[in-house]
């Protein structure tokens, strides 16, 4: 009897056992499963390839200003535009003018078209637009250089704005040997010319030509002669300073 009652108990609670045991596995297989962790969302999102900004395209570069080079010859609207004031202007008369006018080799006759040009850039002259005017006369044998009133500077550019254009030799005959009546150099802009007269040629060298361009000086001969007497009057005006002073 004793070991029935056993037998009776250690069933019933296997028996309690199995049923704890059903009801534990099923109480797990109906849980709701639990939502993924927000680590494993943000590792998707990362690991997604990340869409980079373009580089902006580099700007174009400014394209560079071709220089001009500059004319042979300057007309005379080139001229006046370079500006000024008369105190900008520096006016010698000496002896011997020492200024030359370099590539300059040899010398020809001179064209129309030459001539024409010349007479444009002188008539466009100023006192405005002239840095350096000097006049001399190798013959006076004054060997010192003197700076001109800037009064006697104006009228010294106005006297060479008003030579006229002067003649074109069809050939070119033997030069003159009397001397020079007066010898001219003067800057304006970019320009430098040297005019010299002997009272038959006007010869003309003219910064960018390679050589000296001669023309017949007898359409000036009124206008030069004015010109001379003007240097003769300056040069008794500074040689009687010196005499002065000494």
């Amino acid at each position: 009897m004793f070991f029935r009652r056993i037998l009776r108990a250690l069933c019933l609670t296997l028996f309690l056992l199995m049923l704890v045991a059903c009801s534990g596995s099923q109480a797990s297989s109906s849980s709701p499963v639990p939502p993924p962790e927000s680590g494993s969302s943000a590792a998707e999102i990362s690991s997604q390839p990340s869409s980079e900004p373009e580089p902006p395209s580099p700007s174009a570069a400014p394209e560079e200003e071709s220089a001009d080079a500059p004319a042979e010859f300057e007309p005379a609207e080139a001229v006046e535009a370079s500006g000024g004031t008369t105190a900008d202007l520096t006016a010698v008369v000496t002896g011997e003018i020492h200024r030359q006018i370099s590539g300059i080799s040899g010398s020809r006759a001179g064209t129309s078209a030459e001539r024409d040009s010349l007479a444009a850039l002188l008539s466009s002259l100023k006192p405005e637009n002239v840095s350096l005017i000097v006049i001399a006369n190798p013959l006076s044998g004054y060997q010192e250089e003197a700076l001109l009133s800037d009064e006697d500077a104006a009228a010294l550019v106005e006297m060479t704005a008003k030579l006229p254009a002067p003649g074109v030799f069809e050939t070119l005959g033997n030069p003159a040997t009397s001397g020079f009546l007066w010898t001219l150099y003067f800057e304006s802009g970019d320009q430098a010319v040297l005019l010299s007269n002997d009272g038959f040629w006007l010869t003309a060298s003219i910064k960018g030509q390679s050589q000296m361009l001669v023309f017949d000086s007898a359409p000036c001969k009124a206008q030069s002669e004015a010109l001379s007497t003007f240097l003769d009057e300056q040069l008794s005006a500074a040689q009687g300073n010196i005499l002065t002073l000494s």
